[in-house]
């Protein structure tokens, strides 16, 4: 569900309807470009530019462009969150400006039951060979990230424990 303003005051609600979509069934591999979403930490319906960069990231042959800041720190992805690996399997979530998205939250609450430590930090690219693994997180799922641009492969199997807690999570029940 999207709010926006058709008019001076005019508040309009969007609903998109669709079934539910899985997950790739297979690592996915980002693009980096330099961008950075208006206002960021906001679901909003200004998404033109990463959008666009999406589909860059696909005509080149990537899953999805990953999100930089000028002087390269990561902050998420076109359609999803990031959270990087380290060597000692606590989770790294980059701290440049991003939405802090309904799965990362669902993720902070599974990782601090389980007892894994996570903590956001500025991520630069040349930063990214030196963590484990990586994952994204959106609506549809967490799926590890098998390649950065020309930067790093990662091994999916350091992703695995993550996205097994979060398909243990509890779903909420609506009622109808």
């Amino acid at each position: 569900m999207t709010l926006f303003e058709s008019g001076p005051g005019e508040v309009r609600v969007m609903t998109a309807l669709r079934p539910p979509v899985d997950p790739p069934s297979a690592a996915v591999s980002l693009f980096p470009v330099v961008y950075q979403r208006p206002l960021a930490h906001i679901k909003h319906v200004g998404s033109f530019g990463q959008l666009y960069h999406g589909r860059l990231a696909r005509d080149r042959g990537f899953d999805d462009a990953l999100l930089t800041t000028a002087d390269a720190e990561i902050s998420e992805t076109s359609i999803a969150n990031i959270g990087f690996i380290d060597s000692g399997g606590e989770i790294v979530w980059p701290s440049a400006p991003s939405l802090y998205g309904i799965t990362w939250q669902l993720l902070d609450e599974a990782l601090t039951v389980a007892g894994i430590n996570f903590r956001k930090q500025p991520v630069a690219l040349n930063d990214v060979a030196g963590f484990a693994g990586a994952f994204v997180a959106n609506s549809v799922g967490v799926v590890p990230v098998h390649r950065l641009g020309g930067l790093t492969s990662y091994d999916e199997t350091a992703s695995r424990e993550i996205i097994t807690l979060y398909e243990a999570s509890a779903w909420d029940t609506i009622q109808s």
